[in-house]
């Protein structure tokens, strides 16, 4: 089972955990309930656009939205669970963010296209929130 996640909307409420990102947490657990095997599994998520502030780091979260990264625990679980966050180069440039600026352990990528079509190629299936 190897999925790409995208997800690219606007995190209306800068102070809540993003609802794609919890969505996205879900998919992984219920692979995982319906007996899965862990190793037999890989997820990774894409965010670009609107859902970039998934990627800050705390301290830039907090000089931007005035609260620390609410989705630092989740990507904290996925780092222990092998799932990987990429954030697209292409919005980092539009939202004047520096590699610096992004939450330890994201991958940083030239754009989603690359990452999400390079993961196709190695046989990851696509999945748009």
């Amino acid at each position: 089972y190897k999925f790409v996640v995208e997800f690219g909307n606007r995190i209306e409420d800068k102070k809540k955990v993003s609802d794609d990102l919890d969505y996205a947490a879900r998919m992984y657990n219920l692979h995982i309930y319906a007996g899965v095997p862990k190793e037999n599994l890989a997820f990774v998520f894409v965010v670009f656009s609107g859902s970039t502030p998934i990627a800050l780091s705390n301290e830039e979260y907090k000089k931007r939205f005035g609260v620390t990264n609410p989705n630092a625990e989740i990507l904290e679980e996925f780092k222990k669970n092998g799932i990987r966050i990429i954030v697209c180069g292409q919005s980092m440039m539009k939202q004047n963010l520096e590699p610096s600026m992004i939450y330890p352990g994201v991958e940083m990528a030239v754009s989603r296209f690359t990452a999400t079509t390079d993961l196709m190629k190695k046989g990851f299936l696509l999945f748009a929130l």
